[in-house]
């Protein structure tokens, strides 16, 4: 029991650690990772849509700073922005403007090389654009250095000592058990992940207000390398609930096996059970059944007569006693006779003794 709370102690902590570990390793190729904001920002301006929210502002902004008198149209400003945007050059340095080389975003420095870039190709309008500022809308994911190394640092960390606690529970305790629970938090985590990078992909342009083209290029962007991560760690932990049931289970005390029973022939099962019998038997003292006792003879001396009923001159009939409140029990009668109680004439009642039939006096008394 004290060894199963252990166990369940260290998977605990083991999933825990883990968990911080999964998320801080998802925060460093994602927001913190300064390759993958600049592909984000790449792909933001591929997008015709998310380009052209990107530009909105821009678009105003300049509008408003050139004087009428310049004769300048909106579809004009429009063309050059997008010249801007589509030079693969000037994209890049606005990039790598964007991204400073501690990792954090600058917006103040793209807007500044938007400006240069969009000078550039408009000379005639150089002396104004350069006046006017011109804040890109760029995806604002704001990247901490303090942040990154923080998590640069405690991840591997915590994914060591994960491991070392998940290997110590599968030695001390269960096996089974604790590659089950591995394998449950490892796919719970990376199928939360799997279905939740295109749940989130869809929620994106549904909860911003005016970015819906943008927020879900970047969201799509900023998943995307996660995912064959997650699948993998998925996969890990099915085959680790799969395994599970391969590995023997644990026991404190193991049962010692009995000792096989030597293959015995009939003959020898026969005689084993004759053996018992046969020394019972030896050990009993045999009895042997005496014969009936005989009965005496008695020889007489001389023949007894022959005996005869004695000779009786007359019979008298013997009387019986009747009472009315005497009760007799049933006897048997003469079917052919009627023995019915019948009322007497003097007090009307019932005379039993009306159906008996007294028996007949004997002869020889």
């Amino acid at each position: 029991m004290f060894r199963r709370w252990i166990t369940w102690v260290l998977c605990l902590a083991a999933i825990v650690a883990g968990s911080v570990a999964w998320a801080g390793w998802v925060y460093l190729n994602t927001w913190a990772d300064p390759a993958t904001t600049t592909r984000v920002t790449n792909a933001v301006l591929d997008d015709p849509g998310a380009r052209d929210e990107v530009l909105a502002p821009v678009r105003g902004q300049v509008m408003s700073a050139i004087p009428a008198e310049f004769g300048v149209t909106q579809d004009q400003v429009d063309a050059a922005l997008v010249a801007v945007l589509t030079d693969p050059a000037a994209r890049q340095r606005i990039a790598d403007a964007f991204v400073s080389e501690a990792g954090a975003l600058n917006f103040d420095a793209a807007s500044a090389a938007f400006q240069t870039e969009f000078a550039r190709t408009q000379p005639q309008l150089a002396p104004i654009i350069e006046q006017t500022p011109t804040d890109l809308s760029l995806p604002d994911v704001s990247t901490s250095s303090s942040l990154r190394d923080t998590a640069d640092d405690w991840v591997w960390r915590l994914a060591l000592v994960s491991a070392l606690l998940f290997v110590t529970s599968f030695v001390i305790g269960d096996a089974r058990l604790t590659a089950r629970r591995f394998g449950y938090w490892a796919v719970a985590t990376g199928f939360l992940w799997v279905v939740g990078s295109p749940i989130a992909t869809w929620l994106a342009p549904r909860i911003s207000t005016s970015v819906d083209d943008t927020a879900t290029v970047v969201v799509r962007e900023y998943t995307a390398p996660i995912g064959p991560w997650a699948l993998g760690l998925t996969i890990a932990g099915i085959a680790a609930i799969a395994g599970s049931f391969l590995v023997p289970k644990r026991r404190d005390a193991p049962a010692r096996e009995p000792a096989p029973e030597p293959v015995s022939r009939p003959d020898d099962r026969r005689a084993r059970r004759r053996a018992p019998q046969t020394a019972a038997t030896a050990a009993t003292p045999q009895y042997r059944p005496s014969a009936p006792p005989q009965q005496p003879q008695y020889r007489r001396s001389t023949p007894e007569p022959p005996t005869e009923p004695a000779q009786v001159d007359a019979t008298e009939p013997v009387p019986v006693a009747r009472s009315g409140d005497t009760r007799t029990m049933p006897v048997q009668t003469n079917p052919t006779r009627d023995h019915e109680p019948r009322p007497t004439a003097d007090s009307g009642e019932v005379d039993v003794w009306a159906a008996y039939d007294a028996p007949a006096p004997r002869s020889d008394v």
